[in-house]
């Protein structure tokens, strides 16, 4: 598989990320030290055989960029569950708890799904206050 995905796509052309990536290992791809050859080895090598470890990622993203929010894109809201799961295990925003997320999603939600209307609109309505 890995053989067939290099060969099809070795015109590739993978250059360093705009914005920092987190894989399924929880490795950082920064746009300042990214090296685009290992990330095309990444890509169509351990990428395509190995498991991705979501939780990993999760654990990653909130320690080393420690959002206020998470925004799933969507289109809908199928890693909602798996995210807030994620995010409850490491005690994010306190989170000790099903009940735990429950109430503080009630006063201010911190993950939010595009994919559900509610959530988007918030999420919409407040982006002027937001930080560019």
């Amino acid at each position: 598989m890995k053989r067939e995905a290099r060969r099809a796509l070795a015109n590739l052309p993978l250059r360093s990320p705009e914005v920092p990536m987190i894989d399924g290992r929880g490795h950082v791809w920064t746009p300042w030290s990214t090296d685009p050859q290992e990330l095309w080895d990444y890509t169509l090598g351990e990428q395509l055989v190995a498991s991705y470890d979501f939780t990993a990622a999760i654990r990653v993203g909130v320690r080393e960029f420690a959002p206020d929010r998470i925004v799933i894109p969507g289109p809908g809201a199928t890693l909602g569950g798996a995210t807030a799961q994620a995010l409850i295990q490491l005690g994010w925003q306190g989170w000790a708890d099903k009940a735990a997320f429950q109430r503080g999603q009630a006063e201010e939600p911190k993950l939010l799904c595009m994919g559900l209307a509610e959530q988007r609109e918030w999420l919409l309505s407040r982006r002027t206050s937001l930080p560019a």
